[in-house]
């Protein structure tokens, strides 16, 4: 039997192979889209949170918006810190 753990891994690998398909085709908007859902699935993983963030960063980058990569790549820095305060029902 697969595990929730092991359907969730899948459902977020996926998603970040459809981002980076996007990316390679230029597809600004769908990869938005992909990155959003991977962000809400991931939020509860300190890693998998930040790597959300590094990916938002790459996606704004890519776009030379300058502001919105620095804001993402510094919740990079501050995902763990979110991940912890929402595990423990503060945030």
């Amino acid at each position: 039997m697969i595990s929730a753990e092991h359907t969730h891994k899948a459902h977020l690998a996926i998603l970040k192979a459809q981002f980076n398909f996007a990316m390679d085709e230029r597809d600004w908007s769908q990869a938005q889209q992909y990155l959003e859902r991977f962000h809400e699935l991931a939020q509860n993983r300190s890693l998998t949170h930040i790597e959300s963030h590094c990916l938002f960063a790459k996606l704004y980058f890519q776009n030379k918006k300058w502001r919105s990569t620095a804001v993402h790549l510094y919740l990079a820095i501050m995902a763990p810190y979110g991940t912890f305060r929402r595990r423990r029902g503060v945030a």
